[in-house]
């Protein structure tokens, strides 16, 4: 099995407020600061303690990309224009994929509220498949694949060499989504820019090293972009 992975401190109280100092956060950033940098280490821990050996691991990843481009596929076949193609499906069709559907999922594409009883929420279902199947089936695909693109968000497939550094990229990610919040800017790869600053701090202060810090900021915030861009692409 792979060798435990450290993950890293969360800063100290103190430390918290010399960060904020530092890179002129109110106590609202600061507090934003704090969830952004627990929610990565909880999401850390979640992924190691499920962890599993490289060889399967690259497995199990190829498999999900050819999911992801499964989905892809269904989401262009599926095409842009909903009305059209619930009416190339048959009733019983349309029925089915009311019926597959989550009340929440259907309240939030039809705005239908199908209760929770049972008999009503089997038929409410049913009806609205045979109104909006297009747009119901359309809905879960694009929630499939951007399930789907989050997961492979900095995952290298490579099966050889040592392990990519997951810890430093998934904590660069995770402040860059949570930068506008914390820095009242948006994240970028400006050398001295008020993002770099603030990871530099954050490595500090949670004991990982800031060496290649610049590098691997640059790398980390194009393989999310490029993640998010082809997610958005994908639900046009």
């Amino acid at each position: 099995m792979s060798e435990p992975v450290k993950l890293f401190d969360l800063p100290t109280g103190k430390q918290l407020d010399e960060i904020a100092e530092s890179s002129k956060l109110n106590a609202t950033q600061k507090n934003e600061l704090g969830i952004a940098l627990r929610h990565a280490k909880a999401d850390l821990e979640g992924f190691f303690r499920t962890r599993i050996d490289r060889p399967e691991n690259a497995e199990l990843t190829a498999r999900l990309v050819e999911l992801k481009n499964g989905l892809r596929a269904l989401n262009a076949a599926l095409a842009t224009d909903v009305e059209v193609l619930t009416q190339a499906m048959s009733f019983d069709m349309r029925e089915l994929v009311g019926w597959l559907m989550s009340p929440m999922l259907i309240a939030e594409v039809t705005g239908r509220d199908v209760g929770s009883d049972v008999e009503v929420m089997d038929y409410a279902s049913r009806s609205a498949g045979l109104l909006h199947a297009g747009r119901l089936l359309k809905a879960q695909v694009r929630l499939l694949l951007e399930a789907a693109n989050v997961s492979l968000e900095g995952v290298n497939p490579d099966v050889g060499g040592p392990d990519p550094n997951f810890v430093r990229h998934h904590l660069i990610v995770t402040l860059a989504r949570a930068a506008p919040d914390i820095i009242g800017k948006r994240a970028t790869t400006v050398p001295k820019g008020p993002f770099l600053g603030l990871l530099n701090d954050v490595f500090m202060a949670c004991g990982l090293p800031t060496g290649g810090l610049e590098k691997a900021n640059q790398k980390a915030l194009a393989s999310w972009r490029k993640a998010t861009e082809a997610g958005r692409e994908a639900n046009q």
